[in-house]
């Protein structure tokens, strides 16, 4: 956790919205009572605060609920609730940290931890109904947990993402493009360079080539957030499928426009422009105008061939193991995974392999499994 003190105030906070909401919702007629006002802080509070903060708000909140106004009754509501709540605070923290920090992926994150809770509520509230000798069924999980609750759900549903986009944009909670301590630890040696370098001149370039899934796109994004950086991607600069030479495929950096990469390269010192191309949608996209600044990064695989070496003041490698490469690139891709695999992966490694550019870095940093999954 980035401040701890925030992080209990914060908790402090989400407690407190836990205890006053349901008088709230209580006002709203019908449906009130299925709008599960207690769940929207305790959710927030992991994604905000982390998974070990998510779960004793969740497990104190409607405890102290029951003991202060009645409400929930503590046995076998109450009890039962905690245990759910704790699962939700807990699991929305744990899939948050583990899943990439892209906007798609906390609804993912919140459906995981939804799911999960409701399981915990149904093993839980099994145990308390018979410990209070009431009866617990299938039709009474089912109803408690999904067809009631469905409004509070879907409510969550729209709600959290929103709020949780709005943090990240404001960068008070992690997010792809956010300096974390254990961030700026791992690349330290780099941060200090572009310190000193930013100072001492008006024009640094560095190039980050490394292995796809490695997170070059995510430390470019990190550095141009940081020191206002311009990013010149390398996928912009692939040729369109029909441009490409018949032995261009076959041939190391053959996909690359190498021409029109470096005279964009070579007018970074005045206002610029290039056109980018869209591997995609295979077709050259709307012109980019882009003003100089004092930090240019060079971001993707075949930033270092040797034609584009002397154009940098410092080339930058990651590494990454290849299995945890190849879940990064299925969760990165997806379907089209295997066409990765079968197709750029292997030109990937023919490059690293004759070029070495690896070699050529003047920092090489290994990406290991503790990193945040915000692959590129």
């Amino acid at each position: 956790m980035l401040f701890p003190t925030k992080n209990l105030t914060l908790s402090a906070v989400f407690v407190a919205l836990g205890l006053v909401l349901p008088f709230l919702t209580g006002q709203i007629p019908t449906v009130g009572n299925m709008l599960l006002p207690m769940h929207l802080p305790v959710l927030l509070c992991g994604f905000v605060c982390g998974w070990q903060y998510g779960l004793v708000v969740g497990l104190i909140t409607p405890i102290l609920r029951s003991a202060a106004f009645g409400m929930p009754v503590m046995l076998p509501t109450a009890l039962a609730m905690a245990f759910e709540l704790a699962a939700y605070g807990a699991m929305t923290g744990l899939f948050y940290r583990i899943l990439p920090k892209r906007h798609y992926f906390v609804p993912v994150a919140l459906i995981l931890a939804m799911l999960v809770g409701r399981g915990i509520w149904g093993l839980a509230a099994w145990g308390f109904f018979t410990l209070a000798k009431q009866p617990f069924s299938l039709e009474i999980f089912l109803a408690g947990a999904f067809i009631n609750a469905f409004p509070g759900m879907l409510i969550q549903l729209i709600l959290v993402p929103v709020i949780v986009a709005s943090l990240q944009r404001a960068r008070l909670i992690p997010s792809e493009y956010y300096l974390t301590p254990s961030i700026y630890k791992r690349y330290a040696a780099l941060f200090d360079y572009v310190d000193a370098a930013v100072k001492e001149s008006d024009r640094t370039v560095i190039a980050i080539d490394g292995m796809s899934a490695a997170g070059k796109t995510s430390l470019a994004n990190i550095l141009a957030a940081q020191y206002n950086a311009n990013v010149i991607r390398m996928d912009d600069f692939f040729l369109p499928v029909d441009e490409r030479e018949e032995d261009g495929i076959h041939r190391i950096g053959g996909n690359i426009d190498l021409e029109r990469l470096k005279e964009t390269l070579d007018s970074i010192d005045r206002p610029y422009s290039y056109i980018p191309y869209s591997c995609k949608l295979n077709r050259m996209l709307q012109e980019r105008i882009v003003t100089p600044r004092p930090l240019t990064i060079v971001e993707g695989t075949y930033s270092m061939l040797p034609e584009l070496l002397d154009r940098y003041d410092l080339k930058v490698f990651l590494k990454v193991k290849r299995d945890l490469q190849g879940f990064r690139i299925v969760l990165r891709n997806g379907i089209n995974a295997k066409a990765f695999f079968g197709l750029w992966l292997p030109k990937e490694r023919e490059y690293f392999t004759v070029n070495n550019p690896e070699a050529e870095a003047d920092m090489v940093f290994p990406v290991r499994r503790k990193q945040p999954k915000s692959a590129e």
